[in-house]
């Protein structure tokens, strides 16, 4: 063999050796990578199967009228839970909200296809009465008037209260409005499609807070609703009747009254006829006739007040997570881990 064919073979032969610590290094890496992905795919699925760490709840108290209820849709979601408030009384509810901590409120579920509870949840939020919007939301099926509702939850501890107020100022004044609609000849109801107009509860409110004669009605006729006694309500009805005579008589309340009821109905009526309207029945001796009217309606109404409390909704979010618990040990003892087991969660009404 010459000395070229050996140099050759010396250089492959010694070659080998070279390689051999790259390879190793390489196999290496790449079990490490595999078990690096096995890892995360681990934890991915041990977070997926995981159980929130909050759940919840919803109760009510003082629903023991049939008419008003409450409905939980779904409230498995903590960030999107979904419930419902019926309403199958002539009365209008103002809603009064406190939550922990502040600034959790309601809103609608659907705004875009539910325009009753997209208009009725804003800066007065109301529940409105059967028989005041010209469609049916539950297809004829019922007639109640229903506020489908969300609310969105970050943690747990947290709560939201929802209180259903007849009483409440902004509802009396609505339900005063139907009862002078009533009294003006409006003789079907679903006329008071104009209220889901944008910015038109806002101006019926303002409007009609600066009239003496109606903020004193809305007194009296408060008076009146609330009044356990039949024999005692009738002071109360003389009382607004007085209130409706002055408010129908003076001639600059009667233009601000007939420009809200215009906007009440959707303008559905001209306002010049509801004007004339009002200015004909101002004419009449109809004082006597509105006390009797107004202590009738009283006497059907009386019925609807809840004696022990107004109705109440409370969400609450609990934690679903298990408490860990360490007894003290003595120096003789040896150590243990005891698991504590949460209490069943409700999550029904």
């Amino acid at each position: 063999m010459n000395n070229a064919m050996r140099h050759v073979f010396s250089r492959q032969a010694g070659s080998a050796p070279t390689r051999r610590p790259y390879l190793r290094w390489f196999v290496t890496l790449w079990f490490v990578l595999l078990l690096v992905v096995g890892g995360l795919a681990s934890v991915t699925a041990h977070t997926t199967d995981a159980v929130a760490p909050y759940t919840v709840t919803i109760t009510s108290t003082n629903f023991r009228m049939p008419l008003v209820t409450l409905a939980t849709d779904d409230i498995s979601d903590a960030g999107n839970a979904r419930f419902s408030l019926q309403n199958g009384t002539p009365l209008w509810y103002g809603i009064t909200l406190t939550s922990t901590p502040s600034g959790i409120v309601p809103t609608a579920a659907n705004p875009a296809n539910d325009p009753v509870s997209a208009t009725f949840l804003g800066t007065m939020p109301l529940l409105p009465p059967m028989q005041v919007f010209p469609f049916d939301q539950w297809n004829g099926s019922y007639h109640f008037e229903t506020l489908k509702l969300k609310a969105a939850f970050s943690g747990p501890g947290q709560q939201l209260q929802l209180e259903l107020n007849p009483i409440e100022p902004h509802a009396v004044t609505l339900d005063i409005l139907t009862l002078l609609l009533q009294l003006l000849g409006q003789k079907q109801g679903n006329v008071q499609i104009g209220l889901l107009e944008t910015g038109a509860l806002q101006d019926v409110f303002a409007v009609l807070n600066d009239s003496k004669d109606f903020t004193a009605l809305r007194q009296n006729y408060s008076q009146a609703l609330t009044t356990p006694d039949a024999a005692a309500v009738l002071p109360h009805a003389y009382a607004c009747a007085i209130n409706i005579t002055n408010l129908l008589s003076d001639a600059s309340e009667q233009a601000a009254l007939a420009d809200v009821l215009w906007k009440v109905q959707g303008k559905a009526v001209a306002r010049e006829a509801i004007l004339k309207a009002i200015v004909d029945l101002a004419q009449t001796q109809f004082g006597l006739a509105v006390e009797g009217y107004i202590n009738n309606v009283v006497g059907a109404m009386a019925g609807m007040f809840p004696q022990s409390g107004n109705p109440v909704v409370l969400l609450q979010t609990v934690s679903t997570v298990t408490p860990s618990v360490t007894p003290s040990q003595s120096p003789t003892d040896t150590p243990t881990h005891v698991s504590a087991t949460p209490s069943a969660i409700s999550k029904g009404v």
